[in-house]
């Protein structure tokens, strides 16, 4: 669910992400963890900045590209994934197991 609400001299954004319980969502769930879903989030999200602050200017998808298997590209998903970590841990999930699921996850997106 999506929610956007004036507030002030802006707009609030709220975003509410379920994952569905079925066998699918699970396998998925368990190599991956909550950082699959959370970096794609966090993708989109720095997409629509570039998009504000660019005066509306549209994302050209070869230069998307190229910037997520570029240097900066990588290091900023292997971060957001090792976050996406400590948050699972911070969550109660063991320390490997949200360890393995973030390197998975930062290797998908990466391409590694």
């Amino acid at each position: 669910m999506v929610r956007l609400v004036s507030e002030n001299d802006g707009v609030r954004l709220t975003i509410e992400h379920v994952m569905l319980k079925d066998d699918e969502g699970e396998a998925h769930w368990k190599i991956y963890g909550p950082g699959a879903t959370g970096i794609g989030w966090e993708l989109s999200f720095l997409a629509l900045d570039y998009h504000l602050t660019n005066n509306g200017t549209a994302i050209v998808p070869k230069e998307n590209e190229a910037w997520t298997v570029s240097a900066n590209g990588k290091a900023f998903i292997r971060k957001s994934a090792k976050s996406w970590g400590d948050a699972h841990i911070a969550s109660g999930e063991s320390e490997v197991i949200a360890r393995n699921m973030a390197e998975s996850t930062a290797k998908f997106y990466t391409g590694e």
